[in-house]
């Protein structure tokens, strides 16, 4: 018996008016449209971080971003950074401290 492979057309009939972007859905639409306008609803209880969907939140939170930054935090302002070379950068321009020194 033969077994006939359909293929899925990727049809995307909505089009972005602000770019070339087409999505497949209305709402996918919808989502990108919000990514344009700057409506960010989805807020970060530890920062000022504020994501567009539920997705973008998560992935945020996953990031580690802010274990790395307790890692790395400014003892005269208690700022953090992800990397201890940011740290140092920052010491050095904001309170004219060397490390290490």
């Amino acid at each position: 018996m033969r077994l006939l492979k359909i293929q899925k057309r990727d049809i995307r009939p909505f089009k972005c008016k602000f770019c070339s972007y087409y999505a497949r859905t209305n709402s996918q639409l919808k989502v990108h449209m919000m990514r344009h306008q700057g409506i960010r609803q989805y807020v970060c209880h530890l920062c000022n971080y504020k994501g567009v969907t539920q997705s973008d939140l998560n992935r945020h939170t996953k990031s580690q971003i802010h274990v790395l930054k307790s890692r790395n935090e400014c003892s005269q302002c208690s700022e953090g950074f992800v990397s201890p070379m940011n740290l140092a950068q920052h010491c050095k321009d904001r309170h004219h401290i060397q490390q290490g020194s």
